[in-house]
């Protein structure tokens, strides 16, 4: 008994301590097996989300709202013309106006951008930027492919607010 005691007096008091590693441990190692399974669960989930693929530098140059466009043709089954005028797009007889930004362009790159499909509006040599319309979407994604194509945004029609007179 006495030894027990001496051995006791000893060790200072764990009871503060073990009591914080045992809270810290219970709220990290749920926190950690937790990250693991979301993050497959998410995988799993963009996979599934995601109809077509394409290369990841290709879609990179692509706005947003553009793959959006894409998602609704191929998901709720509307047309391009619907689908383009339905997101504030500006649609032409040709199909739906994009805006290409370039890192130069010159006639060889201006050839590479006239692809079936695609309809060149306006060619700006001094700002590297085209105005198109695209008929179909895989011509939006030919035109990533170009390497000299830095982004291809959505061209909007503007929107005013009629103001009736008394």
């Amino acid at each position: 008994m006495e030894t027990r005691t001496r051995l006791l007096e000893a060790c200072p008091p764990l009871g503060p301590r073990l009591w914080f590693g045992v809270v810290l441990l219970s709220l990290t190692l749920p926190a950690l097996s937790g990250c693991h399974s979301r993050g497959a669960v998410a995988a799993e989930t963009q996979k599934q989300s995601a109809p077509t693929t394409h290369p990841a530098d290709e879609t990179k140059k692509i706005n947003t709202n553009l793959l959006e466009l894409e998602r609704r043709v191929q998901q709720e089954k509307l047309s391009l013309r619907q689908a383009g005028e339905n997101m504030a797009m500006t649609v032409t007889a040709e199909g739906v106006k994009l805006e290409i930004v370039t890192n130069r362009i010159d006639d060889e790159v201006e050839k590479q951008l006239s692809m079936p499909g695609v309809t060149l509006h306006h060619v700006s040599r001094k700002y590297n930027r085209v105005s198109a319309s695209i008929s179909d979407l895989a011509s939006m994604h030919q035109l990533a492919r170009v390497p000299e194509v830095v982004m291809i945004m959505p061209h909007y029609t503007p929107r005013t607010q009629k103001l009736e007179s008394n």
